[in-house]
Parts: C-alpha cells; structure tokens; sequence
C-alpha cells in the first residue's frame, strides 16, 4: 500500500510541479534526494563532487518537468540523468583538471614502511586509508563510461540488461566495458597484492 500511495503521490506531484508548483517540486527532490545522490557519490568517489552531481541532476528535472511524459518512474529517469551527467562531466577538461588538482595522497611518503605485527590501531587505520585512496585513484584511471559499468555492476549489482538500458547500448558493449575496467584495476592495483608465500597465511 505504501509503495502504491509513493506512486500516485508523485504522479501528482509532476503534474503540480510541471504547472509551476515549487513545493511540489521541492517535494520530488526530497523523495529521490538520497537515491540520486548516492549514485552520484558512487560515480564521483567523494561527497563534494557527487553533491554538485545531484544539484545539476535536479535542475536537469525542473527544466524537463513539462515534457516529462511518465512513459517511465521518475526514479529511472533520474538513474539516467545521472549517469549521463556524470559521463558528460567526466569528459570535460575542467573537470579532469579538478581531480588532478585535488588529488592528494598524505601518506605518499610512508608507503613500503609497513612491517606485519608492528602495526598499532592508528597505523593500521592509516594503512586502510592509504589503501582505500589507492583503489579510488585505480579507479579514477577508468573512462567515464567504464566506472559507470564497474559502478553500476560491482557496486550496486545491478544486471548487465539494466545496465546496458540505462546507458543506452547493447548489452556487450557493457560486457566490454567491464572486461576494460577490470584489466585496468587489476594493473593499477597489482602492487597490493600479498607477497608470495604470506597469501592465506595466518
């Protein structure tokens, strides 16, 4: 019953909005908020990205409210906005620029000084942190639309056939994409791998 209520609630809620209605915008945004921006964080690896990701997302919807057509949930067509968003941002030079600019890793000077057992409960955490940083620049080396596939299916397991619709291409395209991705992550982090002979150990 609660899932049926969202959907008529929303229904005239588009409506209103697309008259002009502000709250009744302010309403949708609410509703879809948290979805569209964990996806953008998803897609962008940080918090300050994927909010400006999601505030370009809902200005995409109020500029499109009056030819939406309800042909599909908004919430699908909002997975696709930002999805194309992210990918369009992703090609642009400013953007890039901006990534190399913050691209910051304060731990560059400790890497090779970890020694097992020697390790205390910050060093540790530090090590994870370097680590996590590490995969986020891995994966800040794929194309827009390889993290997209990566993203969509490693993160959100999400189904090759949903995948390929909400980026519009065949289905092999996206099988390509994630073979691409996978290859470039598992050079980019061929250095974590454990040593030989310490792997399983205990």
């Amino acid at each position: 019953m609660e899932v049926a209520a969202t959907i008529a609630d929303e229904t005239v809620l588009i409506r209103r909005a697309a008259a002009g209605d502000r709250s009744a915008y302010t309403s949708l945004v609410e509703m879809h908020r948290n979805r569209v921006f964990f996806l953008a964080r998803d897609l962008c690896g940080n918090s300050e990205d994927a909010e400006d990701l999601a505030q370009e997302v809902f200005v995409k919807l109020y500029r499109k409210l009056d030819s939406f057509k309800g042909s599909a949930r908004l919430s699908t067509w909002l997975h696709r906005v930002t999805l194309n968003t992210y990918i369009d941002s992703r090609r642009s030079r400013a953007w890039k620029e901006k990534k190399q600019t913050d691209a910051w890793d304060p731990l560059h000077e400790q890497r090779g000084s970890y020694h097992p057992g020697s390790v205390t409960a910050p060093e540790a955490m530090a090590l994870d942190n370097q680590v996590l940083g590490q995969v986020e620049n891995a994966l800040g080396s794929l194309s827009p639309r390889e993290r997209a596939a990566f993203v969509l299916r490693h993160f959100r397991d999400t189904p090759v056939r949903e995948i390929a619709g909400s980026m519009g291409v065949r289905e092999g395209t996206v099988k390509s994409l994630l073979f691409r991705g996978v290859r470039k992550l598992q050079t980019a982090l061929a250095h974590l791998e454990p040593p030989a002979g310490q792997e399983g150990a205990r």
